[in-house]
């Protein structure tokens, strides 16, 4: 900030931003943002702090797109007695446009002014020269303005508002003062200096203190926000590909039995309507970004999941956040999804693989939730009401115990802001909750446990299991080898049983782990006839398995294949923003959702 007394009249204020250069991604959005913010009359500044505040006699915002960089500049003058009072409104209105987007109306307005030029400087020989002159002194290449203007054309409130967030930060507001030297002595410009240099601090608004993101040494950046959500970021920005996870610890742990599948009907109902938009509407606009919106429910958690092109993040990130904070759960979207519910449990009965598995989990489980099938029961999916589903989200689903992560090429502190300002809006951000009660205890099975499901076909399927381990148990990478070494494409139950024995047709085995407990299981189809054949080999392998340890090559193969599978899934914005979001959810270190080095030992 420079301040200097002089021989002027009034108070004169100059405040600048650096801005994108001409052909950057967010030059025309921040084009765009200067003109809703100062340009004519109907501009924010002039209406704002000229007519309504009356701090300012005269005020414009306009910016200079430069090659190499831009500037956003505001020039204001008021008087000696107002100086400071001014530059906190102009500041106000800069931070407004970060903090909400821009009406559709104020957008259209500013987009056929920059629009308007194109067409004026058409009019005449000396326009036409000197818009090839600027274009390519701009940028470079005649055919880039084309895309200027193709870009500006397909702006959207939220484009601009996050390119604001992105740029026009106070903090990095540079601010020159001219101040009449008859009015202002030296003690009084003293004074001046330290008002303006505290408007230029963030503002103190709720929960404000949080929205900075702080980086951890493994380059996981993460901010929590007054109202406990926590969000956590793994910036990559190769490819322009962006993806989040908003997840709620709960899922079918903390069903209560006799409203069995509302967790599975509350994330399909999630996106398919809330207080700002319909499920069809919703479902045309995720579609025409190419992204992809979407709810899921597991066993041990709730939420929503999201994966769109980086341009399209912030609008995407917006209709996440109105699915969880205002879904309305309307009662025809019910209806659809309680017959498509009970049409799959009841044709479930045609996949024998999916009894049996289901068969297993009811031994397993016993009381536990977990025994029921995620998709619910046909009594329980009947006695659900939008009444009963809004209670089950607010008391299982506060937003301040979720966790949001994101991936991809991402601006961590745009995105934050914009979190909180929705949350604000919604009335949730400074709504600390303590979220429901825990689950019902797991008391695994004390001793050996058999059931046969009969039915007329010519297949019949084996689902074969052990109570396993919690998640976050330090055996898990051992299991996971374990399960590698005996149920891969080339382990040790493939090869006996089907290879050499011809006994089945498949055979996996899979370790499943949960919050409250887990189980091992061996899965396998084989003809009727070959069925005690069947369960004797897998009885066989699994004796050897407990008797004698697996060879250093298979032991290598599977880690091979383990830690392979882990990087390809790597690749996906998707998947490193799911695993970021569950070792959160589950407390469990930060670093496996990067490295499984436990395979590797």
């Amino acid at each position: 900030m420079t301040l200097r007394r002089a021989e002027v009249q009034e108070t004169y204020a100059l405040l600048a931003w650096p801005a994108p250069a001409a052909g950057a991604a967010e030059a025309a959005a921040i084009d765009a943002a200067a003109v809703v913010l100062g340009n004519g009359e109907s501009s924010r500044l002039v209406a704002e702090t000229r007519r309504k505040e009356q701090v300012v006699s005269d005020i414009q915002a306009h910016c200079d797109t430069l090659r190499h960089g831009g500037t956003v500049m505001v020039s204001a003058r008021t008087t000696a007695g107002q100086t400071a009072a001014a530059v906190a409104a102009v500041l106000a209105q800069v931070r407004r446009l970060a903090d909400a987007p821009v009406s559709a109306e104020e957008l259209a307005r500013a987009k056929a002014i920059l629009e308007s030029d194109l067409v004026y400087r058409r009019e005449t020989v000396q326009g036409q020269a000197h818009a090839l002159g600027a274009c390519a002194t701009l940028f470079g290449d005649l055919a880039r303005e084309r895309e200027y203007y193709a870009a500006l054309a397909a702006l959207t409130p939220e484009a601009v508002r996050s390119a604001c967030a992105r740029w026009l930060d106070p903090a990095r507001a540079s601010v020159s003062l001219e101040l009449p030297r008859a009015e202002v002595d030296v003690p009084k410009a003293r004074s001046i200096k330290a008002a303006v240099a505290e408007a230029l601090k963030p503002a103190a608004t709720p929960g404000r203190a949080g929205v900075r993101p702080r980086c951890a040494s493994d380059g996981i950046e993460t901010v929590t926000l007054a109202c406990g959500l926590r969000l956590l970021a793994r910036v990559e920005p190769a490819v322009p590909v962006a993806a989040g996870w908003l997840i709620w610890p709960g899922g079918l742990r903390r069903e209560p039995a006799a409203l069995a599948g509302a967790n599975s009907v509350i994330a399909a109902l999630l996106t398919r309507g809330n207080a700002r938009t319909g499920g069809e509407a919703l479902s045309r606009a995720i579609d025409g970004m190419a992204a992809g919106l979407d709810g899921f429910a597991g066993r041990n958690s709730l939420g929503l999941h999201f994966e769109c092109l980086s341009r399209h993040f912030p609008a995407v990130l917006g209709h996440a956040l109105d699915c969880a904070t205002t879904p309305k759960f309307a009662a025809d979207e019910l209806e659809e999804e309680r017959r498509v519910a009970l049409q799959d449990l009841a044709a479930e009965v045609d996949d024998p693989g999916a009894v049996a598995s289901r068969g297993l989990n009811a031994l397993l489980y016993g009381e536990h939730p977990f025994s029921r099938p995620g998709r619910g029961t046909p009594a329980g999916l009947r006695a659900l009401t939008p009444a009963k589903l809004r209670g089950l989200w607010r008391r299982d689903y506060p937003i301040g115990q979720a966790v949001l992560a994101l991936a991809g090429d991402i601006d961590v502190a745009a995105a934050a802001a914009q979190v909180e300002a929705a949350l604000r809006e919604a009335g949730l951000g400074d709504r600390l909750s303590e979220g429901p009660g825990a689950p019902k205890k797991f008391a695994a099975p004390t001793g050996p446990r058999e059931r046969e499901i009969f039915q007329d076909r010519e297949q019949a399927h084996i689902a074969l299991g052990w109570p396993g381990i919690a998640v976050g148990d330090e055996r898990e990478p051992t299991l996971d080898v374990l399960s590698a070494v005996l149920g891969g494409q080339t382990g040790r139950l493939f090869t006996a049983l089907r290879e050499v024995q011809g006994l089945v047709y498949e055979v996996s085995m899979s370790s499943v782990e949960g919050l409250d407990a887990g189980h091992v299981a061996i899965h396998a189809s084989t003809s009727q006839d070959k069925l005690p054949k069947a369960m004797a080999a897998i009885a066989a392998e699994v004796e050897r398995a407990v008797r004698e340890p697996p060879s250093t090559a298979e032991v290598e193969r599977a880690k091979a294949w383990l830690v392979g599978q882990f990087e390809l899934g790597q690749q996906r914005r998707s998947r490193m923003a799911s695993l970021l979001a569950l070792s959160e959810v589950y407390g469990l270190p930060r670093a496996r959702s990067r490295t499984r080095s436990a395979w590797r030992r």
